[in-house]
């Protein structure tokens, strides 16, 4: 009976801990010392993560599955696997082209990428990028990738949305442009 009541304790205070993902309750999100706010879907979960620190990383039905990320890392370490940097001088499509480059560097499924669609955008006031990818996984599964890039005189920013063809990367496309669309610049 000890030992029963033991595992219930136990098991009661590991799900009172949480791990490594919050349940977005709130629509805005604001990353102050990355200098941005937007507004995120509610009920999709975000990973806190430690490996995902520069990155607001959020998804709806597993991070293997589909997800939205916003990745916002200093100019010197905008392209870590090629080992190059942004900076707000550069061109839109001159980011595009290296961020390209640095998914298919860091790309298992490297073969099957295949740019379907690369213009220019306009992000919170800033020129930018919009890349749309098509690939497929190891298992064969058809992935589409959307990204949003563009350099301030500090940050390299990225917007991305990824999920399967089939179903997914039409049923929430219109959430992450929304999410873009009310991506804001805060002091």
């Amino acid at each position: 009976m000890i030992n029963k009541i033991l595992v219930l304790v136990l098991a009661l205070l590991l799900a009172s801990c949480g791990g490594p993902f919050t349940r977005i309750e709130k629509p805005e999100y604001i990353q102050s010392d990355k200098g941005y706010a937007l507004d995120a879907p509610v009920g999709w979960v975000q990973s806190t993560a430690p490996q995902v620190k520069d990155e607001f990383l959020i998804s709806r039905d597993g991070f293997g599955l589909q997800f939205i990320s916003v990745k916002v890392v200093p100019l010197d370490k905008a392209y870590s696997t090629l080992k190059k940097s942004a900076s707000v001088a550069t061109l839109p499509s001159d980011l595009a082209e290296a961020e390209l480059a640095e998914f298919k560097a860091k790309s298992p499924n490297a073969p099957s990428i295949v740019l379907l669609d690369n213009t220019l955008a306009n992000v919170a006031g800033k020129k930018a990028f919009k890349l749309h990818l098509k690939y497929l996984n190891q298992k064969g599964l058809r992935f589409e990738r959307e990204s949003y890039g563009f350099a301030t005189d500090k940050f390299y920013y990225t917007l991305s949305y990824e999920a399967p063809s089939l179903h997914y990367f039409e049923r929430d496309r219109g959430l992450f442009e929304k999410m873009v669309n009310s991506f804001k610049f805060k002091s």
